[in-house]
């Protein structure tokens, strides 16, 4: 199975790298969106508002398509060793970020890891 890490990219319609993921999937792709303290702790009220709003959008957007976003809260390393652990995930994908909070956190995803997610 392959896991998609949904991150600055809540959205399916025109998803490059949850096209790519499930293109690349022998079965089933499960897509997660982490409420990571790293990244989450740093935004204002607004930002949040935001993001919640999108996530809620999301996952109900899963919901229509038959599917659901598991959304779990806590570290990504230890959140998503703990799915690949409980779903018997293979690999990894993610679409690459910049910033230097979100390179930091997917340096930090890849060691727990043990490989790299890679990005699409």
């Amino acid at each position: 199975m392959l896991l998609y890490w949904h991150r600055r990219d809540r959205r399916t319609a025109d998803n490059r790298g949850l096209a790519a993921a499930v293109a690349a999937a022998d079965g089933p792709v499960l897509p997660v969106y982490v409420f990571d303290p790293a990244v989450t702790d740093r935004l204002g009220a607004r930002k949040r508002a935001f993001v919640d709003r999108t996530v809620r959008a999301l996952r109900e957007r899963y919901r229509d398509l038959e599917s659901d976003l598991l959304v779990r809260s806590g570290a990504a390393p230890d959140v998503l060793v703990d799915l690949c652990d409980e779903y018997g995930v293979d690999r990894v994908v993610t679409t690459e970020c910049y910033d230097p909070v979100r390179r930091d956190r997917t340096a930090a995803v890849d060691a727990a890891l043990g490989s790299p997610s890679r990005p699409t």
